[in-house]
């Protein structure tokens, strides 16, 4: 609250108002981002993987997903993140379509616009790669939206928004929601944000349980549609705000109500069978791993150190404002604050998990992108950290740590608009990460 006026005397359009500069301010940042790096190269908005995530829409809308009808070699031309091949042309991609079923309105808008415009209704033009930078934007302030409305039952206003702020401009999130808007974890932000904040709902007493349910259990089935992986956020559900082990067996057996269960296995159906259609079709079988050759290999000899302090991607190189998400958490474990071992335990079980996969530097990226999503739920430790900062009784300790954040989101920004996509160097080649750290921006 601004100081000496009281909430009701706020002007009612500031909201909105604030929405819709923030709005024209990202879009403005992604579509200059993207309309100097062109398309069908690696810093487009349908290339590798990202083509992978979006092949779904033009298969399924536009080619009844028969390859012949695509443009020629479009899968090459794209980073081969999706093959056409076989004599019958299927369209084969190991990536889930949860990304495309987010995209999907986008999609058909920007499709009929095109025809309108009279712009090739192909699929893979201009107006339908700028179509990913308005959803990934969208997403994005929708994400903000349910964050927010979260914190709020743990923050004041500001705290709230100090805290969505310096963990958007101090993490690769801002470079997942603006530069690589193809790519599944803005998506998924959104979704951790919601389904957070269902969760909270759900077992506030305050809100529709049948209302708050149906939304919580299809954004969980919509969690691991975007990436599979991310199945190992949905036990939230179970460990939210509790502070017993009774209370994590009343939600068990809240769950387990045959109501529940009914909505949760009807969301189950319904999120899941298009993807289990398309693999039958794609691959002969409703259930099929697609990763072949690919998985949790280091799973007994994980690579924390490196996941962690590589120049190749690590976490709190890329993105050290976590720092001060470690140290909040830390002081939530002595001050004995709830939600701080479920928060430890999240934060370890995924480090552990993430850094066990074969690729633990997740390819060409920006920091370690595996972790990008989970930063809705950092915010607690860090929002805790910063209302300490905020009350503490020295002013020069108070200001020492927003200089210091301030330094650090500058820093985050600055790799971000010298990055180039990929880290070119060795997993410590420090001599190539200085220069990088230092340099101008391109």
């Amino acid at each position: 609250m601004i100081r000496g006026i009281h909430r009701r005397h706020l002007p009612t359009y500031l909201g909105p108002a604030m929405l819709i500069l923030l709005s024209g301010i990202l879009l403005f940042l992604t579509f200059n981002k993207h309309s100097r790096s062109g398309i069908q190269n690696y810093h487009s908005e349908i290339w590798g993987d990202k083509a992978g995530y979006y092949v779904y829409l033009p298969a399924a809308f536009l080619y009844s997903f028969d390859g012949s009808g695509f443009p020629a070699a479009i899968d090459s031309l794209t980073g081969n993140g999706f093959r056409l091949e076989g004599q019958d042309h299927r369209v084969l991609t190991k990536y889930t379509c949860g990304v495309a079923v987010m995209l999907t309105p986008f999609f058909l808008i920007t499709h009929a616009l095109t025809g309108l415009l009279n712009a090739p209704q192909d699929g893979f033009s201009i107006p339908y790669h700028r179509m990913i930078d308005v959803a990934a934007i969208f997403y994005l302030l929708a994400g903000f939206l349910a964050w927010y409305l979260f914190l709020r039952n743990y923050f004041s206003r500001i705290v709230s928004v100090m805290t969505m702020t310096v963990l958007f401009l101090g993490t690769n999130l801002y470079y997942y929601a603006v530069d690589e808007t193809g790519m599944s974890h803005v998506y998924s932000f959104f979704l951790f944000s919601l389904y957070l904040l269902g969760i909270q709902r759900l077992f506030s007493g305050t809100a529709s349980s049948r209302k708050w349910i149906f939304i919580t259990a299809i954004t969980a089935m919509m969690i691991v549609l975007v990436r599979p992986v991310n199945a190992v956020f949905l036990p939230v559900a179970l460990l939210l705000d509790v502070s017993s082990r009774k209370e994590i067996i009343a939600r068990i057996t809240f769950f387990l109500k045959w109501k529940n269960l009914v909505i949760l296995f009807a969301a189950a159906v319904l999120i899941f069978l298009p993807q289990a259609l398309y693999w039958h079709y794609a691959y002969g079988s409703y259930l099929t791993y697609t990763y072949q050759g690919e998985g949790f290999t280091n799973l007994f000899s994980p690579r924390i150190t490196e996941y962690l302090f590589s120049t190749n991607n690590g976490l709190l190189i890329y993105s050290p404002i976590l720092l001060f998400v470690i140290s909040g958490l830390v002081l939530m474990l002595v001050r004995h604050q709830k939600n701080g071992w479920m928060t430890l335990t999240v934060f370890i079980v995924t480090v552990y998990l993430f850094s066990s996969w074969w690729n633990w530097y997740y390819g060409c990226g920006y920091g370690n992108r595996s972790f990008t999503e989970y930063l809705s739920l950092m915010a607690l430790p860090l929002g805790f950290q910063l209302n300490t900062i905020r009350t503490h009784s020295l002013p020069i300790a108070r200001w020492i740590c927003i200089i210091v954040m301030a330094v650090l989101i500058l820093i985050n920004l600055k790799m971000i608009y010298s990055w180039d996509g990929c880290w070119y160097g060795t997993t410590w080649d420090w001599e190539r990460f200085i220069p990088l750290l230092l340099s101008a921006p391109k």
